[in-house]
């Protein structure tokens, strides 16, 4: 695991998620197959069938979509709409009206044939460098892009409103999730904490190992 610092100190110099993920590949000198989580996902599905999808549709970029069957709260995120191909073939950022309850999540595999649309994106006099949405928007225009639809659970932790209904499914009970993942330095044997604490008091931590 490797941090890297973009180097911006305030709020006048910051890059935008676009500028970042540009940062690293120039910094890293990256040329290779790029996936980005975004640090507010939460969810239980396994990676692997993802990549294996994005995979078997190289070089098209693919990106993880969520049905969160609620139209109020899927305006606060990019609706997509996936062709019987699952190729997106409409994608509106964060409308005032959901037509769709199936949401992008932040979670991207950009093959490294289509890495330099990154850099031809932040040349754009009006392109916006914070919101990666709208690069996909852009992105999906010019050339095939993929939506993997994730089943399971998936919680956008930077948003209050799964703070406030998440329903553990087995008992039924309202739970928050008080804690983000948090990793030891442990590079032999990393791993994740999740704290969860319950409407009751009760708090509940989840250890694990990272495969």
């Amino acid at each position: 695991i490797e941090i890297i610092d973009d180097l911006t100190r305030n709020h006048s110099d910051r890059r935008g998620a676009i500028g970042d993920m540009l940062f690293v590949l120039q910094q890293k000198r990256l040329q290779d197959d790029l996936l980005i989580i975004g640090g507010d996902n939460l969810f239980d599905s396994d990676l692997h069938d993802f990549i294996s999808f994005a995979k078997k549709n190289r070089p098209h970029p693919v990106i993880g979509v969520y049905d969160i069957n609620d139209l109020v709260h899927a305006s606060k995120y990019g609706i997509v709409k996936l062709d019987a191909k699952k190729r997106i073939v409409d994608f509106k950022e964060k409308p005032k009206v959901a037509k769709s309850t199936l949401v992008a999540m932040c979670l991207y595999y950009f093959p490294k044939e289509r890495l330099g649309l990154i850099k031809e994106y932040l040349n754009l006099k009006t392109g916006k460098h914070d919101a990666s949405g709208l690069y996909i928007d852009w992105l999906r225009k010019k050339v095939t892009v993929y939506g993997f639809l994730f089943q399971g659970r998936w919680y956008d932790i930077g948003d209050h409103h799964f703070y406030q209904s998440y329903t553990e499914p087995t008992t039924g009970v309202k739970i928050t999730i008080s804690g983000a993942l948090t990793r030891e330095r442990n590079l032999q044997e990393p791993r994740f904490s999740l704290v969860e604490v319950y409407d009751n008091g009760e708090v509940k931590v989840t250890d694990e190992v990272i495969n």
